[in-house]
């Protein structure tokens, strides 16, 4: 039974923003661990291999169930499909938050990662159900926004929780808000506003053999690891390593250190429409994208090799986040040369790629730290330690720009900006 409601654009919204709420928890659990590195290495004895790789377990989750997200969204309920991906993910949050046996942590961030593989794609199925599809493209801006929102929470806000109550009690914090979610979207998501379900406008079947030929193309292949490349920063800086390489090299206190990482998703939710507006204004993809390359290698230098100031330090991380907003130009290539039948197997490629970049990265980082600390004959992660591991970086930053030239950059038959708010799997940051 469905009640009439005299607003329906007010519903409607209040629908897709109660939904988006899954989103905005999904990237809390992706980047606290940034927040809570120091303090779990402790309780946990662990070294900086094992730690990144008990960071990267929740994309490694992400990473094997996105191929599948979309099929399984078409042929079910997007709201059961949310409730039973974000009860894994609070489920995983709680897990770990009380445990204290190394395997079953890495079993807890593996089911961190569940539904962050299943969140966007459903809120935005459900979106095609509530709005016109001339209205998408602003609606899923709301999202992205919102998602980055939950980025800047697990920096500054989670930090200052871990000093007041430590790291084991503000992860049972985020649970019972993931608790809250739950229960709101339970009682408030609908799939669609009547009972025929609607065909979906934006998230189309592909089969087998379709979804094989997407992830292997050679193109879609480039401008993934373009994206990856411009999106390792906030893996590294802004979801696993960011804090402690501040704490320890820089003695940033750890609320500090929290505000300049902050600066990364501030920084990224400036330049992406600012990359975007700039491609429309000169009717290409090229020059913005070589742009944002050679400015995040800039960027990386900097703050990795110069010996900056706090107010500096800042407004480089800054700098970095805006510069690697070009990376969602990739997005808009895809989705104006994509045939419409498979736009969203073809865009969900550049979210593989850049999520087993993000995976491979953070492994990468740690053992480097470690070897560090053995070459280098020292008790701790010094900074000696950290330039070695943080040089990946610009050396990925600078790959982008050899990337870029490579591409293909035909001119978009509609505006970037627009495009590129309907991607259905934006960068997860």
């Amino acid at each position: 039974m469905h009640r009439k409601h005299p607003q329906p654009k007010t519903y409607s919204w209040f629908i897709i923003l109660s939904a988006s709420l899954f989103f905005f928890y999904s990237h809390i659990e992706l980047n606290i661990f940034n927040a809570i590195n120091i303090p779990i290495r402790h309780a946990f004895h662990i070294t900086a291999t094992t730690s990144s790789a008990l960071s990267s377990f929740t994309l490694l989750s992400t990473l094997i169930f996105i191929p599948f997200a979309g099929v399984l969204i078409d042929r079910y309920s997007p709201k059961k499909i949310i409730i039973y991906t974000l009860s894994f993910s609070i489920f995983g949050t709680l897990l770990l938050a009380i445990n204290h046996y190394l395997l079953i942590a890495f079993f807890a961030r593996f089911l961190c990662g569940i539904g962050s593989a299943f969140c966007f794609i459903s809120i935005l199925k459900i979106a095609t159900y509530w709005f016109p599809q001339k209205k998408l493209g602003w609606v899923t801006g709301i999202l992205v926004t919102i998602a980055t929102c939950g980025g800047l929470v697990a920096q500054k806000p989670a930090a200052i929780l871990i000093q007041q109550i430590n790291w084991r009690n503000t992860l049972l914090v985020t649970a019972a808000l993931g608790m809250l979610i739950l229960l709101w979207i339970y009682h408030h998501v609908k799939d669609s506003p009547a009972e025929t379900k609607p065909p979906s406008q934006l998230i189309s079947n592909c089969t087998l053999s379709q979804l094989l030929t997407v992830y292997t193309n050679p193109s879609y292949w480039k401008k993934g690891l373009y994206t990856s490349s411009l999106n390792l920063p906030f893996w590294i800086l802004g979801a696993s390593w960011g804090i402690p390489y501040l704490v320890q090299t820089r003695h940033c206190t750890l609320s500090m250190a929290a505000s300049i990482t902050s600066l990364l998703y501030i920084g990224i939710m400036i330049g992406s429409p600012c990359f975007a507006r700039f491609a429309d204004a000169i009717n290409n993809t090229k020059i913005p994208m070589i742009l944002g390359s050679i400015c995040t290698t800039l960027a990386l230098g900097l703050i990795i090799y110069a010996h900056t100031n706090i107010p500096t330090l800042s407004l480089l991380f800054f700098m970095l986040g805006f510069s690697s907003g070009a990376q969602i130009l990739t997005y808009s290539l895809v989705l104006n040369s994509a045939p419409q039948k498979i736009k969203a197997s073809s865009t969900s490629v550049i979210s593989f790629i850049t999520l087993g970049g993000g995976f491979l990265s953070q492994i990468i980082f740690g053992t480097l730290l470690d070897l560090g600390k053995t070459m280098f004959h020292t008790n701790q992660y010094n900074n000696t330690c950290y330039l070695l591991a943080l040089t990946i970086l610009p050396i990925c930053s600078f790959l982008s720009f050899i990337i870029t030239l490579n591409i293909k950059h035909k001119n978009p038959t509609t505006p970037l900006s627009h495009s590129q708010n309907q991607s259905e799997h934006p960068p997860l940051y």
